[in-house]
């Protein structure tokens, strides 16, 4: 076989590997992660619980306030804000914001 005959011989066999269709390997998507956001911090701080004709009510004071007339007292079903008071444990309160449950601690 002449170098010309061999020469065809590899540009045929190039010209069909190119156009011969390779199976195609099945790519996996990654798997796709779900993170929630992270909870929203509270627009105010917590001073406490107080307890009043047998009931419970947590006190609070929005962020920065450094007086006795930005304090406000709160029961369950009341909201501030956007923040709705679900209830009051012993150590922590339970709000709801953003369509979520979200525990604040009680000092």
């Amino acid at each position: 076989m002449s170098l010309q005959e061999r020469l065809i011989a590899v540009e045929k066999g190039l010209a069909r590997a190119r156009t011969s269709k390779r199976p195609a390997t099945p790519t996996r998507a990654p798997d796709a992660v779900h993170t929630e956001p992270p909870p929203p911090d509270p627009p105010f701080t917590v001073l406490g619980i107080e307890w009043r004709g047998g009931k419970r009510f947590l006190s609070l004071a929005p962020t920065g306030a450094y007086s006795l007339d930005a304090v406000r007292v709160l029961q369950p079903g009341e909201a501030y804000d956007d923040w709705q008071l679900e209830s009051v444990d012993r150590d922590s309160a339970a709000f709801r914001v953003a369509g979520r449950l979200q525990r604040v601690t009680v000092p």
